[in-house]
């Protein structure tokens, strides 16, 4: 039985929750994208006229480049694309761990490129060293009918050097607080069923009124209900409290307001009192363990 609920989740969610990620990038993108980094090589081999002949032939000749470092430098056409990797080239080297990945394409269309890997930083007389996890380095490119760039994004998104290390990395009280709230906006949006088995941790521990839920199959038939008959609802949280536990684990009090429309013209407006534990598994935030009881009902 476990072995064929498995099967089920696998093969069921697996596209609802592909849903939410960017699709992959068409292999004539792809073909682009890879020419468009292997080409740098030829600025060592062949040196810089040859590079910018073989990369204007990637173009559409009316290409915009944005840069944004500090500020933004917008540049215009095939000469001003040229121009942008020189004048990026005087502040910025990529070291030999540099690597590039497609994310995917985003709902606008642009295909997103993340770029990884140690970076020399020269501004003025001065010169640091920018380990990956100091950029969040991201590119953003988009097509024309020919298949030629049209338009390219340069996000350098570099981080402070400064700031503490742990508290960039590690999830704070707003991280949990955000994650509640994306939770019930789920239900407000009455979200894909994988929306939430992404957030619920393993062994699920859930109890809602009248519903105890202590497996994926459980809460697959607790919100099958819920959309076969909730044609509209909302979720208002009041007196939210978060009380860390440690650096994984949180505990999170707040009342709820739910009120909602049935497919059969019953409305409901009810406040709910929820405990909740939050944990942080493989840098994911999940819901650990869930009480929740009726404090008022109308």
């Amino acid at each position: 039985m476990r072995a064929l609920l498995f099967i089920f989740l696998a093969t069921v969610l697996m596209p609802l929750t592909a849903l939410s990620r960017p699709l992959p990038p068409t292999s004539a993108q792809q073909h682009s994208i890879d020419r468009f980094f292997e080409q740098y090589q030829l600025i060592e081999a062949k040196g810089f006229e040859a590079f910018a002949k073989a990369r204007s032939t990637l173009l559409s000749e009316q290409i915009q480049t944005l840069v944004v470092v500090d500020g933004i430098e917008r540049y215009q056409g095939i000469k001003g694309h040229i121009d942008s990797i020189s004048d990026w080239a005087k502040q910025f080297q990529t070291g030999t761990d540099f690597q590039y990945r497609v994310i995917g394409v985003l709902a606008d269309g642009r295909v997103k490129v993340a770029l990884d890997g140690t970076l020399t930083q020269t501004y003025g007389d001065k010169v640091r060293t920018l380990s990956p996890q100091q950029h969040r380095w991201t590119e953003y490119f988009t097509f024309d009918d020919q298949g030629r760039i049209a338009t390219l994004e340069v996000v350098m998104n570099l981080l402070s050097h400064n700031y503490d290390q742990s508290a960039r990395a590690n999830f704070s009280p707003n991280d949990v607080a955000s994650f509640i709230y994306q939770w019930f906006a789920g239900f407000d949006h009455q979200r894909e069923v994988g929306y939430f088995l992404e957030r619920i941790a393993s062994p699920v521990d859930m109890h809602y009124p009248d519903a105890p839920l202590r497996s994926q199959a459980d809460f697959l038939a607790w919100y099958k209900e819920v959309t076969d008959n909730i044609v509209f609802n909302s979720h208002e949280l009041t007196e939210l409290e978060i009380e860390p536990v440690s650096t994984t684990r949180w505990f999170v009090s707040f009342n709820v307001r739910w009120q909602a429309r049935a497919a059969n013209g019953e409305h409901y407006d009810v406040v709910v009192n929820q405990r909740v534990n939050v944990v942080n598994q493989q840098g994911q935030l999940k819901i650990a363990k869930l009480r929740a009881h009726v404090v008022n009902a109308e």
